[in-house]
């Protein structure tokens, strides 16, 4: 067997990168001591389930699991048991069948499960039972981990976790409700919904792409699991593998097969179970022997070439940086980097110590303070430790060398250190150097890993050197560090270049750490331009770098705010809970305490607004379930609030910003003495914002006394008191302060040359600054492909950028703008300013602006609303989301933008379009509101009425549907919406509207009559078709899943409930219209199956409108057990889907079923009768048809031609339309 066995295998299992999973066959391997099976397969599972259920008296639960089993449907056999024996009933019977006794096993049948540890020290498997640890060779330490233990399975992936280590990912005997067996189950799973699930997918994703798995004991139907998780998950994407498995020989072909679209597992066979097996795994583990290792250096302690060859590959790397340190080992850790092994980044603290269990190779990176190494707190603050105590927390007896790297210690200092008796304690093997030039630390690799020299540095202090393990790493370059994640407009690089405060940075660090267990709100106040988003964000980088906030750090600015609704949604986005119908009731009833930080910046812009008080008790109420940090010039005397005053600049730094801006340091003591007093400190008031805007827009001959001079007669007394009110209308800011700030950035605008102005002024209409991404879209890389991104100017009547690459670097390097992970913004202040120089522009000029960024927006809406056809809809919802308020202001100026009518017009309701999947909707309705003047101008009459009804358009989907659907009623009548009209006229816009609303308002049929007339084609199943009961299955079969195509396949029957889980699976996370759906759809096929959708799950949903509160409700009343709330659900749903009557003709229908159901026939008579008149109303025949197979049960299947509509219309020859159209796409 030897020679079958790949040489990557072997390489796989000396390099301990061979994980073992096993399936089903290994612990049906086991026999008690009477020589008979302990386990059962899952058919003989199932059948004793099918037995304990007649003992329980509950023969139809029975008769349902044997009539599956029949036909080897073992899902929903497990459905019917898990549905018969209810609560304890099912725990026992679980226990029973899988809970054996170490005792009750016969040792020699152990074998199996004892070889497959030979293999590695991690194995995973997809069996409950306790097998596994039982057959290891040390019981008592092997960790059982499940999909819930996200941490440990981290350490899992990373063979971390330094002992023997098994995981259940079906689950295991010690948390039965994660049990992974029927359908619903292994439903939830696959959605990854569940956020145990999430990371026990992206672990084995980790281990697919780091390691390699060998199958043992995996039956044909463990391949074909296997399969669902590859093609659903793409747990094997990228460079994976190879990866085995170990197949009887008889299996070998029908495995491969269901294997063929993984070329990377590589099938070895067996002649059977048994022996023959046992004999393949031990060729496996016997290949160690074959290993060579190249001589040891006798200056290292003799270890066997065995152990070095299988265990050198895990290096920890421990850096101590304390926050306001700035302390720099990028050089170390570059060339520590290329060590050929698997590397972890921690910061050098007490706790990270304790956690290096399994590390062969610990690194430490930082600095002697007299005669103790800097370390950090659990705060970022800076910490001293002496070397011994270090030792004695490294949570590692066994590391095979401490490498210590004291980078700014010199090597004089380093012999000089009195720590001789703190070294000679030490029990692990400890080299310490001083600080290295980069050529010996470029050689580190080679001649401590390859060559074993433990003396290659001379000047370096050496503790236990006969205890250093040195040989060849191997394992690959894989790098790891765990961070939080950090919200888009906070750039590390930015932080990077941060300078100064660190008196500051420790306390305001110190502070923000705590709010983790206090509900407090910690507010920095500071002056305009003193630094406090600057510090804030710094601090968010080292916060997220030290994972000290799991869950993210976000952040809003609150510049341009302008009520409490946007504010609310603005923070809501951080929970994704933005598009919620009752924003704090969705956060009271599905969160706790979030290990979250939210930023709010800017805050003092909110508390001049009417609802000032709402926000107020928004942010009081939200402190509750996540750490928030607020910067503002104004306190909001919050009981919960704790305030902390930004500190002034200090000379010493604002000197110091000065001269790393302007690139050089005046050498002339009377020229540093003007910068620091005259300039810095008097002038600029040590203003962080002035600084970088003066020093980033002198050349460096620049003299300073000339500079002062400028400073203060060409711009001091150019500052009226109108120019200073429209940059800060605040009170409470210093007047002198004021004048400073604005002098700077004045004399930075004015060192800009025409085009720099332009582009300045110009972004003040972005608040939410722009995307490169989005510029490149529009403006195209004129130097890769002028002839492409020239077609696409051309094509959204763009005729040349607004902004280019030159003009952004140059803007950026003058401190002029921000851009943080290519988002390209203003800062607050800097916005207001070039907003007032914008206002100074010639008429002409400025509608030139105007008329530029409009076009601008045009293309952007244009291009998302063909996202929002396409698989790629969710991407176009991320977009909008940060567009949102760059939209919102665009519509201020467009009065005075020359463009067609139907083309302003069209972007008003692009952005329409675009906001009805969130809760926007009311934000931008207060826009349109606003707009009289844009109505005011237009000339044409159906011009003025496609405003209007855009309008109603807004009304409607924010919940006014009665008023809303009268006055549109009013002006589009059904008599017109006959008429055959050129969609492409502003009548057929108007129409397209007005049709939409119509049929929701249950005239589908007119719908589909005007789409026939107008050739509508559409990205999904036409909607009116399904709901008018016309289900073409050649049609269906052309379009991809997503929930308008899934419901037509669930009439038919030809539902998959995994297609349901994947569409649930691929919905963008803030779709909460579309989720909400795929989970109705979900509950109705449950329901139809006998079974009923968990009511936690319909709970976490978000409601956005009072459409989707009603199928929440619909849903929990499948799931009530208790008539009364059952009964009242529906009712409520009733009045919440009214307005969208298919749905609610649906749900009568569903009503009245269960009204049957329960004998309660008044009430059923009253919803049937409603509901049947309805469907026969609205020509609902598929719901028509349901509703008469209630009374009578109906011999023959539904056909549409049983039903005829009032009015012949040529539906086949619409069928084969779109059947052309969507394969011409």
């Amino acid at each position: 067997m030897s020679n079958n066995i790949p040489e990557s295998l072997k390489k796989a299992f000396a390099n301990k990168t061979l994980i073992p999973l096993v399936g089903a066959g290994v612990s049906m391997s086991l026999m008690n001591r009477e020589n008979k099976k302990l386990f059962p397969s899952w058919r003989e599972l199932l059948k004793d389930a099918a037995d304990k259920l007649i003992s329980e008296g509950k023969q139809n639960y029975a008769d349902a699991i044997n009539a599956a089993l029949g036909v080897e449907n073992y899902l929903h056999a497990a459905d019917y048991a898990r549905q018969g024996l209810k609560g304890s009933l099912w725990n026992q019977f679980f226990r029973n069948v899988f809970d054996i006794n170490r005792s009750d096993i016969d040792e020699g049948s152990l074998s199996l499960p004892k070889a497959i540890w030979s293999l590695s020290e991690r194995v995973i498997t997809l069996n409950y039972d306790k097998v596994l640890s039982f057959a290891c060779h040390l019981p008592d330490d092997v960790k059982v981990l499940d999909n819930t233990r996200k941490d440990s399975l981290a350490d899992f992936s990373r063979n971390t976790l330094g002992k023997p280590a098994v995981w259940h990912l079906h689950g295991n005997l010690d948390n039965l409700g994660k049990i992974i067996l029927t359908s619903e189950s292994y439903s939830k799973f696959y959605a990854e919904n569940d956020s145990d699930y999430k990371a026990a997918l992206s672990s084995l994703q980790s281990i697919c792409s780091a390691a390699n798995l060998i199958f043992i004991g995996c039956s044909l139907d463990d391949a074909d699991l296997l399969q669902q998780l590859a093609c659903q998950h793409n747990i094997f994407a990228g460079n994976v593998g190879p990866h085995y498995a170990l197949v009887r020989e008889v299996d070998r072909i029908l495995i491969q097969t269901k294997l063929k679209d993984f070329p990377f597992i590589d099938v070895i066979s067996f002649a059977d179970f048994g022996q023959p097996l046992l004999d393949a795994i031990a060729a496996i583990s016997a290949s160690k022997h074959e290993v060579v290792v190249a001589p040891i250096n006798e200056k290292i302690a003799n270890v066997p070439a065995s152990v070095l060859a299988n265990s050198v590959n895990r290096i920890a790397i421990l850096t101590a940086n304390p926050i306001g340190e700035n302390d720099d080992y990028r050089t170390s850790m570059k060339e520590l980097e290329k060590l050929d092994c698997e590397i972890t980044y921690y910061p050098l603290t007490i706790k990270s110590l304790n956690e290096l269990d399994g590390f062969d190779y610990i690194f430490i990176l930082s600095r002697l303070v007299k005669n103790n190494i800097v370390i950090e707190d659990e705060a970022m603050q800076s910490a001293r430790s002496n070397f011994k105590n270090i030792e004695d927390n490294i949570g590692n007896s066994n590391t095979k060398g401490i490498f210590i790297f004291l980078d700014h210690t010199s090597r004089e200092a380093l012999n000089s250190l009195d720590i001789s008796n703190d070294l000679t304690s030490l029990q692990l093997p400890v080299i310490i150097f001083p600080s290295l030039e980069k050529v010996q630390l470029d050689s580190l690799r080679f001649q401590y890993f390859k060559k074993r020299n433990i003396d290659y540095i001379s000047e370096a202090i050496i503790v236990n050197k006969d205890k250093f393990q040195l040989g060849d790493l191997k394992g690959g370059r894989n790098i790891y560090k765990n961070t939080s994640k950090l919200s888009e407009s906070i750039d590390k690089k930015n932080s990077e270049q941060y300078l100064g405060r660190r008196t500051d940075l420790q306390y305001l660090c110190r502070e923000i750490v705590a709010l983790q267990n206090v509900n407090e709100v910690l507010t920095i106040k500071g002056s305009g331009g003193s630094g406090k988003t600057a510090t804030v964000k710094k601090i968010a980088v080292e916060l997220s770098e030290r994972f000290l906030f799991p869950e993210g750090v976000d952040f809003v600015d609150c510049e341009f705010i302008g009520d409490y609704s946007s504010f609310e949604k603005k923070v809501a986005a951080s929970f994704n809970l933005e598009n919620a119908l009752d924003i704090p009731l969705e956060i009271r009833t599905k969160l706790n305490k979030q290990e979250k930080l939210i930023i709010l910046d800017n805050v003092e812009t909110l508390l001049h607004l009417p609802d000032t008080q709402q926000i107020k008790d928004f942010i009081y109420f939200v402190s509750d379930y996540a750490s928030i940090v607020i910067t503002t010039r104004e306190i909001l005397n919050l009981s919960c609030e704790k305030v902390i005053e930004l500190s002034r600049y200090s000379s010493d730094d604002a000197y110091a910003l000065f001269n790393k801006h302007f690139r050089r340091e005046p050498k002339d003591l009377g020229e540093q003495r003007i910068l620091r007093q005259d300039i810095v400190e008097e002038l600029l008031d040590n203003n962080p914002l002035a600084i970088k805007l003066v020093a980033s827009n002198l050349p460096t001959n620049k003299k300073m006394l000339e500079l002062k001079q400028e400073l203060e007669d060409d711009i001091f007394r150019k500052a009226s008191a109108d120019e200073l009110n429209g940059l800060d209308s605040l009170s409470d800011i210093n007047i002198e302060r004021k004048k400073s700030l604005y002098a700077s950035i004045n004399f930075s605008y004015k060192n800009l040359d025409d085009s720099e102005k332009k582009a300045f002024e110009i972004l003040s209409l972005f608040p939410d600054g722009i995307h490169m991404n989005a510029l490149k879209i529009i403006a195209g890389d004129h130097k890769s492909e002028p002839r492409k991104s020239s077609n696409k100017l051309r094509k959204l009547k763009i005729q040349t950028p607004i902004i280019t690459d030159p003009i952004i670097r140059n803007l950026e390097n003058k401190s002029i703008i921000q851009v943080d992970n290519q988002i390209i913004k203003l800062q607050s202040i800097m916005g207001k300013f070039a907003e007032l120089q914008l206002r100074k522009r010639k008429s002409i000029e400025l509608v030139n602006y105007y008329q530029r960024a409009s076009e601008f927006h045009i293309g952007i809406a244009k291009y998302l609303i063909k996202l929002r056809r396409t698989e790629r809809s969710a991407h176009a919802a991320r977009w909008f989301n940060q567009q949102q308020s760059n939209f919102l202001k665009s519509i201020d100026y467009l009065h005075q933008v020359k463009l067609p009518e139907d083309e302003l017009l069209d972007y008003l309701n692009n952005i329409g379009s675009c906001t009805i999947d969130t809760t926007l909707v009311e934000a931008y309705l207060n826009v349109l509101s606003k707009c009289g003047i844009i109505k005011e101008k237009l000339k044409d009459a159906d011009a003025k009425i496609y405003f209007d009804v855009i309008v109603l358009k807004m009304k409607y989907y924010l919940g006014h549907f009665s008023d809303a659907f009268s006055e549109l009623s009013r002006l589009v009548t059904l008599e017109k919406l006959e008429q055959c009209v050129d969609k492409s006229t502003i009548d057929g816009r108007i129409n397209d509207i007005a049709i939409s609303i119509y049929g929701m308002e249950g005239e589908q049929f007119l719908e589909l009559k005007y789409d026939i007339i107008n050739n509508m084609a559409y990205p999904a199943y036409p909607h009116n078709l399904f709901q008018l009961g016309e289900i073409d299955l050649t049609l269906l079969n052309n379009y991809k899943s997503q929930f308008d195509n899934l419901e037509p396949k669930f009439a038919l029957g030809l539902l998959d409930i995994t297609d349901v889980e994947k569409n649930i699976a691929k919905c963008y996370e803030k779709d909460h219209l579309e989720l909400m759906e795929t989970y109705y759809l979900k509950a109705k096929f449950n329901l139809q199956n006998g079974k009923t959708i968990d009511a936690q799950e319909v709970i976490k949903l978000v409601t956005v409108n009072p459409y989707t509160l009603g199928l929440q409700q619909l849903m929990l009343a499948f799931s009530s057990e208790r008539i009364t709330e059952a009964t009242e659900l529906y009712e409520k749903a009733l009045n919440n889907l009214i307005h969208i009557k298919y749905y609610y003709v649906e749900a009568l229908l569903y009503y009245a079923r269960y009204l049957h159901i329960q004998n309660m026939h008044p009430e059923f008579n009253k919803i049937y009768q409603e509901g049947y008149s309805l469907a026969c109303k609205h020509y609902y025949r598929w719901l028509q048809y349901q509703f008469e197979d209630l009374i009578e049960k109906k011999a023959l299947p539904y056909s549409s031609e049983d039903y005829p509509l009032p009015e012949k219309l040529d539906i086949k020859g619409y069928i084969q339309f779109l059947i052309k159209q969507n394969r011409g796409h």
